[in-house]
């Protein structure tokens, strides 16, 4: 048996990266105690927002527990040579990491070893084994497309293994997004984040994150999509998808949704995205309520890095007169990689969120 000691040092190359980007409202529901758990896989949910392990473990009375493992996204581990085959049902493995608070059947994942089930021994510590070399380079694309708008399509992505570019308020393509300013709260605003428990993030729910989450706070990868007369944004971790009329009409409606009703323009090198009628929603996993006054507009430029390639630029200014005493913004940088492919999303609901039987 691996002492705590040991087994947090586990956490190494591939699981240290993961959970220091992990959703911090995930983090919250468990403890820094370690524990070990040994069972036979049933499942591998190799996906996003959250990778799981589902596997039976059972007792000395004999009476068999489903328990789930969990991890950060799916796209921070395939950085790391993960694939949906590096777990397979039947395999038998001895998990160790964090323990819940409610000691419900969880665990977040510090380190993995596969045994075999007849005596226990080693067969194989459980890491990224694949060759995948995320398609990075120095990938060029024209700045601009035919008719002079900026050329903005194409997937776009963290730095190679999770590495930024640095600069400007602190963003690196690997990290969070770059402004770290903490948001202007009025009186509401503050007393709201005060109340914020990060256990009921409704995301660790599955429910689909607000546009400022979706869009703006978010390090991992999207897409863009120009046509004629619309701009599509598509998003990996959450699988979110915008429809944008460019020069469009006003919305037909007075419904709030999550996603608002957006209207885009470009402005010489500069795509401007307006999005109002927002349900109030929060910016991240740390909380950080937006009313359902907010109000953002986005703008993308296109730039080139000698060391980079192709780099595309987003500025998010977010005002929301209900909650913030100023506008707030946030913005990130990420590179053009072509052949990327998003892995697909399968939300899970934590069994320590599972309403009681």
């Amino acid at each position: 048996m691996k002492s705590d000691a040991l087994r947090m040092a586990c956490l190494g190359a591939v699981f240290g990266a993961a959970t220091a980007q992990a959703h911090h409202s995930a983090q919250a529901a468990f403890t820094t105690n370690v524990i070990e758990v040994e069972g036979y896989v049933t499942e591998f949910n190799f996906t996003n927002p959250h990778v799981n392990i589902f596997f039976d473990v059972t007792d000395e009375s004999g009476e068999t527990t489903q328990w789930q493992a969990t991890t950060s996204a799916a796209n921070l581990l395939r950085r790391q040579g993960w694939t949906a085959d590096t777990i397979e049902p039947s395999q038998y493995l001895r998990i160790s990491g964090r323990e819940t608070r409610d000691g419900s059947p969880m665990i977040l994942i510090a380190d993995i070893i596969e045994l075999d089930p007849a005596d226990r021994s080693l067969v194989r510590n459980v890491q990224g084994e694949s060759d995948y070399d995320e398609p990075a380079g120095i990938a060029s694309l024209p700045l601009t497309l035919s008719d002079g708008r900026p050329n903005l399509s194409g997937a776009w992505t963290m730095g190679r293994g999770g590495v930024g570019m640095g600069g400007g308020m602190g963003m690196g393509m690997g990290g969070p997004p770059g402004n770290r300013t903490p948001l202007p709260f009025n009186d509401v605003g503050t007393a709201m984040q005060a109340r914020f428990d990060p256990v009921s993030d409704p995301a660790v729910n599955c429910e689909p994150p607000g546009l400022v989450r979706q869009s703006g706070s978010t390090p991992h990868p999207i897409r863009v999509t120009q046509t004629d007369d619309q701009v599509i944004l598509a998003y990996e971790e959450y699988g979110g998808r915008r429809v944008i009329d460019v020069e469009g009409r006003g919305p037909e409606s007075d419904a709030l949704t999550r996603l608002g009703h957006s209207v885009a323009h470009y402005d010489g090198d500069t795509l401007v995205i307006e999005t109002t009628q927002l349900l109030g929603n929060y910016t991240g996993p740390q909380g950080n309520p937006l009313s359902d006054q907010t109000v953002t507009v986005e703008t993308y430029r296109r730039m080139d890095d000698p060391n980079i390639g192709a780099v595309l630029a987003m500025e998010m200014v977010v005002t929301d007169p209900g909650h913030l005493t100023a506008p707030w913004t946030v913005t990130w940088q990420k590179f053009y990689t072509p052949g990327y492919e998003f892995i697909a999303v399968d939300c899970r609901v934590p069994f320590t969120y599972r309403e009681p039987q």
